[in-house]
């Protein structure tokens, strides 16, 4: 199951290593990969960020210097689609 965790207070400026340290607190929870999502509601601007486990490329969380006054972060399991059915090629 996924871990989620955020943070929100107006009118300020957090940093982002505080949603980061509430995640690897969860890191049970998805040990596979983590995203962040940066949010500055005052000038509606917000930034998809990337940290050290993460499987895809982008901005990491550690570079960002933009202002967030509302910080989001997950960690992701392995997901493994059962309802697809295993074929095995015959002999």
């Amino acid at each position: 199951m996924c871990g989620i965790a955020g943070v929100v207070l107006r009118n300020s400026n957090l940093n982002p290593s505080l949603i980061q340290r509430m995640c690897d607190v969860l890191q049970h929870r998805g040990p596979d990969d983590e995203s962040y999502l940066a949010v500055d509601t005052l000038n509606c601007n917000a930034h998809h960020l990337m940290g050290s486990q993460s499987q895809v490329s982008g901005k990491r969380i550690e570079y960002f210097n933009g202002n967030a006054d509302l910080l989001l972060g997950s960690r992701r399991p392995p997901i493994l689609d059962t309802s697809m059915p295993v074929y095995k090629k015959r002999a």
